[in-house]
């Protein structure tokens, strides 16, 4: 067996021991912990879901978008026959 598959299997071994050891919680938790907790994995799969949608929105509407020509990005330039005033202060 080569060095990395020694490595791998050590590894594995390691993994398999914590998960063996810590398979049952030794905290004890109260209802209203349980609750707590419960409440807050709704709410930040509710913020994720939220996220989601508002990136999708944007990566949707992004390309909607026309650009702006020219003539309608400059400010409009006065009509013929109005005069042009200026207040002096």
């Amino acid at each position: 067996m080569n060095i990395f598959g020694r490595i791998a299997a050590s590894a594995m071994d390691s993994v398999r021991y914590v998960n063996q050891r810590y398979k049952t919680p030794e905290i004890k938790t109260s209802t209203f912990l349980k609750i707590c907790l419960l409440a807050l994995r709704i709410y930040l799969l509710l913020m994720i879901v939220l996220m989601g949608v508002f990136l999708v929105k944007q990566a949707t509407s992004a390309g909607n978008e026309q650009p702006a020509s020219a003539a309608e990005s400059q400010p409009a330039a006065p009509q013929s026959g109005a005069p042009e005033t200026t207040q002096a202060r």
